[in-house]
């Protein structure tokens, strides 16, 4: 099987907050990380977005303009249905 993307559960829960479906990415990460504190999770955001820049998901220019951040390629990206 190809792998169009491979990305962590705290990966995921990013992109699926950015999708505008915070419950859902809420699930996700408690699911595998269990319950954190709000501290705790603004250290794990930052922590995944600076994995998701690393992979090049993630446009900081177009972050700090409040744009939506993902890559053009990923926005761009059309997977199988």
């Amino acid at each position: 099987m190809k792998h169009l993307l491979t990305c962590t559960s705290e990966e995921l829960a990013i992109l699926v907050t950015l999708c505008d479906y915070p419950d859902i990415a809420k699930g996700i990460a408690e699911a595998s990380l269990g319950k954190k504190s709000r501290k705790e999770w603004d250290a794990i955001a930052a922590a995944t977005i600076n994995q998701l820049i690393l992979k090049q998901y993630w446009n900081e220019e177009k972050s700090s303009k409040d744009e939506n951040p993902l890559s053009e390629e990923m926005q761009n990206s059309s997977f199988p249905t």
